[in-house]
């Protein structure tokens, strides 16, 4: 609950600051060029990191307009001389220096997550696992402000998928008591490759929202797929719900399981990377590989709509 309150708190920032320098008139055009840095970097990183399943996809294109307001409000009020002169006016070292630390900071977590969206590795083709619904793209990226799976070893590259209802949340509501509320819980899930199960494991029960993740089988119920020189793993799947084997083969499209959320998890999603030189109960030694599907980089705020 806290952890979504946060989210939501954040993404609104942008219009916080809007709000905020709609009453702070600019009395230079130094001081209304500092407001427009700091609006325009401040409402990009938002855009491009926000978590805008929590709010409502939608919601994300909306979130620069209050910015743009306020900055061509003060465009005009400067342009056309009707500017309040009034009080006490700040010399252009102490309005440029109120600025820039905000708007610097800003400024280069945009670039980040910017460069979150491309990659160099080498990669490795697969279908997406999922089917018949509009997806996003939770954790994903090669940056650690876009995926915070980023830091931790073979997934370097990992994602985290979760469904969007109707309205472009993730989840029913703004408080979850019921797995049933998010809408990915039960989906099932597919092989993204053709290969072999190295690795199955089922029969660890589901969380219920905002309980502890359960550390001790972090990936929860999950299956690796050894494919194209890579394994994969897909992650914190539903309780009796696998249905493949141990040593048997999959062929692209296979039933896997359903989504759930057993394991080291807040909230139903499914976790899926591709890697190298697995270590057997280790979700983090290894070397990760990129994921492309159907040829498709995703990072944060993607969405994949698949029938």
């Amino acid at each position: 609950m806290f952890v979504g309150l946060a989210v939501i708190i954040s993404l609104l920032v942008p219009g916080i600051l809007a709000l905020f320098f709609w009453f702070q008139r600019p009395k230079s055009w130094l001081e209304w060029g500092c407001q427009f840095w700091f609006l325009v970097a401040a409402s990009a990183y938002s855009f491009l990191s926000g978590r805008w399943d929590y709010l409502g996809v939608a919601w994300r294109y909306v979130s620069p307009v209050p910015a743009l307001i306020v900055i061509v409000k003060g465009f005009l009020q400067l342009k056309q001389g009707t500017v309040v002169s009034s009080g006490v006016r700040r010399s252009p070292v102490t309005i440029s220096i109120g600025y820039l630390v905000p708007s610097l900071l800003f400024s280069i977590l945009s670039i980040l997550a910017l460069s979150g969206r491309f990659y160099s590795a080498p990669s490795v083709s697969l279908v997406f696992p999922l089917k018949d619904g509009i997806f996003y793209a939770a954790q994903a990226g090669s940056a650690a402000i876009v995926n915070a799976h980023h830091p931790h070893g073979s997934q370097v590259n990992a994602m985290d998928i979760v469904e969007l209802d109707r309205w472009g949340k993730r989840a029913d509501g703004w408080v979850q008591t019921s797995l049933d509320q998010y809408a990915i819980f039960g989906q099932a899930v597919y092989s993204p490759c053709e290969g072999v199960v190295t690795e199955a494991v089922d029969g660890i029960a589901d969380l219920a929202p905002g309980s502890p993740g359960d550390t001790e089988h972090a990936a929860g119920n999950h299956v690796y797929i050894a494919c194209q020189g890579v394994e994969v793993l897909l992650a914190h799947l539903k309780q009796d719900s696998l249905r493949v084997e141990l040593n048997r083969p999959v062929k692209t499209g296979d039933l896997i399981g359903q989504v759930g959320n057993s394991g080291n998890t807040s909230e139903p999603h499914l976790h899926i990377h591709a890697q190298t030189g697995r270590v057997p109960g280790s979700l983090t030694k290894g070397t990760g590989v990129v994921m492309l599907f159907n040829g498709q980089f995703y990072s944060r705020n993607s969405t994949i709509r698949v029938k």
